[in-house]
């Protein structure tokens, strides 16, 4: 976990301590109840997960314990093929898949957190329903978010330079680090 107020779990850590701690319970026939949104950090501080921690904690839970499903319960009863507040002919969607929900929830869909959807593992099914629609099938979601490898290359900079182009075709640089505008690379079309 990094940041207090927005960290990331430690996918391994917290494997760990599934098994070790939450699997013997569920094993022994016991419900364990478990906090969603909180987090302790590697020094041993809370430390919350940010806008979509319950999220987070639900799915990262699943994959840590190998689950076959997660449900997300919410104020809807799925995934809606739009804001059923304003279209009047929404209909839920029965299946998508991960990157479409990606897509969405990136376009401003607020059902799940798309840093939830990482921790989506290989077999595990995320449905999202209601409390009202738990006997109705809600919105499944299949697949997963493709694992990035990061390779690290340390190197120094000394000028970012980003060129934004508006609607009307106009131009214009950001300047950051204290960049002069002399002191710009050559400027291509966007």
């Amino acid at each position: 976990m990094t940041e207090h107020l927005d960290a990331n779990p430690i996918y391994n850590e917290t494997e760990r301590r599934c098994k070790e701690k939450l699997l013997p319970l569920i094993e022994a026939g016991k419900v364990p109840v478990v906090c969603g949104y909180i987090g302790v950090s590697t020094s041993g501080k809370i430390t919350t997960l940010g806008r979509g921690g319950s999220d987070t904690t639900a799915i990262l839970l699943g994959s840590c314990l190998n689950a076959t499903e997660v449900v997300l319960i919410k104020d809807v009863e799925g995934i809606y093929s739009g804001d059923p507040d304003k279209v009047s002919k929404a209909e839920i969607i029965e299946t998508l898949n991960v990157d479409e929900v990606r897509l969405l929830t990136e376009g401003g869909a607020k059902v799940i957190h798309s840093k939830a959807l990482r921790y989506l593992s290989e077999g595990l099914k995320l449905r999202v329903s209601s409390m009202e629609g738990l006997g109705r099938s809600g919105t499944v979601i299949v697949g997963t978010l493709p694992k990035l490898e990061v390779s690290r290359h340390p190197a120094k900079v000394t000028m970012i330079t980003i060129l934004l182009k508006n609607s009307d075709g106009a131009s214009m640089v950001k300047r950051c680090c204290g960049v002069r505008p002399e002191a710009q690379a050559e400027r291509s079309s966007i």
